[in-house]
Parts: structure tokens; sequence; C-alpha cells
């Protein structure tokens, strides 16, 4: 499976995807607001929104979206999900879409940016925003590796079961792009057209019933690999794995990483 192709089988299921995926915590925002002068008034240009997790958010400060994302049947579930004047969804891909000069205050990407090119999309970016603009990019990682629990190693089993391809840190994907800290701030900084980049990690937990594990793992661009049939049954064993061995609910742990970035003078 491409790259492209795996970006758009988000949109196969976009109410699934919004049901399964949960938001970001509040201190993110925090830092937005302080670092990046994220206020009511800001012009936010939003790079893959999705079914608007971090769009609803970033509306509740009384800012101006022009939400650019790939997907069709993603972007009308956001336009009629959030009917707000202040949010203009455009269909398209963000490395090839026109962008008006110097028209944002603050560029933002919410576990999107690993399906981009840096080097297309930086320069693009760069020219959107005014003189002293910022960009922030962030990561949901599934699972942290500094918290293991019971259900992340039951989970690595039973992927193992399913044998080699993908890998149990594949499944979790993008979790370790997010924390490959140094190229990550290389990634913000190439071409000069960024500096003072800063990295934060944010932790915190979800929790899942069953039926939510199950939602989540449906969602992973990895297990497009498998056949339907053999989604479907691994899901369930997911589900029923919950259920038996955890009671039905598990405290899943989550990191946050947050990149942010100044237009460079």
């Amino acid at each position: 499976m491409t790259a492209l192709h795996a970006r758009e089988t988000f949109n196969d299921d976009p109410e699934a995807y919004h049901q399964a995926r949960p938001g970001y915590p509040s201190g993110l925002y925090s830092i937005l607001a302080e670092r990046c002068g994220l206020a009511a008034g800001s012009r936010v240009l939003e790079i893959g929104p999705g079914t608007g997790q971090a769009t609803r958010d970033l509306l509740a400060y009384g800012v101006e979206i022009t939400a650019v994302e790939l997907g069709a049947g993603l972007a009308e579930t956001l336009r009629s999900s959030l009917p707000d004047p202040r949010l203009d969804v455009i269909v398209g891909d963000i490395a090839r879409t026109p962008l008006p000069r110097g028209a944002f205050d603050l560029a933002v990407c919410a576990t999107a940016f690993h399906w981009l090119e840096p080097a297309e999309v930086i320069p693009a970016l760069a020219k959107s925003l005014r003189p002293g603009g910022a960009l922030a990019v962030w990561w949901n990682i599934v699972g942290d590796p500094e918290r293991p629990t019971p259900i992340q190693a039951r989970l690595r089993e039973l992927w193992a079961e399913w044998g080699p391809e993908p890998s149990a840190n594949e499944l979790a994907s993008p979790g370790p792009h997010g924390l490959h800290i140094e190229q990550r701030i290389a990634d913000l900084r190439s071409g000069g057209h960024f500096g003072d980049v800063a990295a934060d990690e944010l932790r915190w937990e979800h929790r899942f019933t069953a039926t939510g594990v199950r939602r989540l793992f449906s969602t992973f661009s990895n297990l497009k690999r498998l056949t339907a049939e053999e989604r479907d049954r691994f899901l369930d064993r997911i589900a029923e794995m919950v259920e038996r061995e955890f009671g039905g609910e598990v405290a899943h742990p989550y990191v946050t990483a947050l990149y942010t970035a100044r237009k460079a003078a």
C-alpha cells in the first residue's frame, strides 16, 4: 500500500474514524496560546483536519479556520458536524492547494504530518503565514513507551499470532514517528523557513470499552493490509480479549507529541 493510498483509507468511513479517535489534551491548546499566539480572531490554516478532533477545540478559541482535507467524505462530515461560518473546508492535497500568501497567523496539523513530504509542504506553509507566524504539528501516540501496561503487552502478543508483518510497532503507527524528536525538529527546520523549534510531550490516558478498542484499531491504516475477513476476526479477538481479561474496559496511556516553530525573519 502506497503512502497516498494509506492516507485515503481514512476517507472510507469518516463516522467510524470520528467515534474511535479521542481528541487532544487541553494542555496542548494552552501551549499554542502561550507560544504560538492562539487567540480569538487568529487566522488558522489546518492541514488534514479529518472529522475535526482538533478543529472543534480551535474554534472554541474564537479563531477563523481554513481547513484543507484530502478526503471528500471526511470534509463533508466536518462541514455537516461543524456548520460554523468561521470554518472554511477545502478538499485537496495541501502540497498542491494554492494558498494565499501571508494570510494566516498559525498553521496546524494534528496527527497527519507524517503523511506529508516536509520538503514540499514546509515552503508552502511558510509562504502562507504572515511575518512572525507560527507552525504547530502534533501526534496522538497510542501507548506510552515510558508507561508499559498489561493491555499493551497483550495487544503485541495478539498481533504476533497474525505473523510477522506489519509489526506491533507499525500497528501503533504513527506513534514511533511522533517520538522521533530530532528528526521531527529537523523536518520543521528544513530549508531555513522556520526557527525557534520546540518539542513537548504531554502524557494522559483515555478509557476504552471493548467496543471502543475495536473501533480504535479499525482506524489504523496498517490493518488495511489484511483482508476484510482477517481484519474482522482480528478486531473481534481484540474486543473479546478486553472483555475476558480486563473486565470490559481499559485505561490506555497516550502521549501527545507537540512541535512548534516560528516563521523565520
